[in-house]
């Protein structure tokens, strides 16, 4: 099944849990449907907008912690008081 049927079948859903997980591919597709007519613009940017926010909330670290093996206890930690406040 490629990719454009995939998005056909499985609609905005598809479009959400694609741009998550794949990103900019499956977001210009999404795209080219709703040029298309198959999607409405507004529930498919919505989708992709939150599909992809979702997939960065999940998986990137929290609160920089992450910056303190690159970059020093001291950025890290202004990092981490400024994710903060």
């Amino acid at each position: 099944m490629r990719l454009e049927q995939f998005l056909a079948q499985y609609g905005l859903w598809a479009l959400g849990i694609g741009a998550g997980l794949e990103g900019e591919t499956v977001t210009v597709i999404g795209g080219i449907m709703v040029h298309r007519g198959l999607f409405a613009f507004l529930p498919a940017v919505l989708a992709a907008s939150l599909g992809s926010f979702r997939s960065e909330a999940k998986f990137l670290p929290q609160r920089g912690e992450w910056l303190a093996a690159g970059l020093g206890y001291f950025q890290a930690k202004a990092w981490s008081e400024f994710m903060t406040t």
